[in-house]
């Protein structure tokens, strides 16, 4: 049972490379480029046989299947752009300062112990006068 593209499995067509290079390009973030290409040269495999099943060449079964996908450029350009909304820069410095800050507060209440329980009744106090006003 073997299918006419899976005896050339490993040879790419320069359609389908040009595509998948296309996506990776867009990719700023380069460990991901190549599980990226591996997920959409699978898509493109699958689509390929399909069509090879139904009677198409070779060349055509890949180009159509290539086709298929998409335009190369924006489907890279929207990996990247979800990739980058995770590893926003701000959130990141908003992190560390709001860490900082919690580290000084910490540091602040272990030399001085007071500081606790003064800083946990301005905030009972705090509340209780934001709830009564609500």
């Amino acid at each position: 049972m073997d299918k006419p593209f899976q005896k050339n499995h490993n040879q790419h067509t320069d359609y389908e490379e040009e595509f998948l290079e296309d996506v990776a390009d867009q990719i700023a973030y380069k460990p991901l480029r190549p599980a990226v290409v591996k997920e959409l040269k699978d898509h493109i495999d699958d689509r390929t046989e399909e069509y090879l099943s139904e009677g198409m060449s070779p060349e055509d079964a890949v180009k159509k299947a290539v086709d298929a996908m998409g335009d190369g450029v924006a489907i890279g350009t929207g990996i990247n752009a979800v990739r980058h909304v995770q590893s926003s820069r701000l959130l990141m410095v908003l992190t560390v300062i709001l860490l900082l800050i919690g580290l000084a507060a910490e540091t602040c209440t272990a030399v001085i112990p007071e500081l606790t329980f003064r800083g946990l009744s301005i905030y009972l106090t705090g509340v209780s006068f934001w709830w009564s006003w609500r």
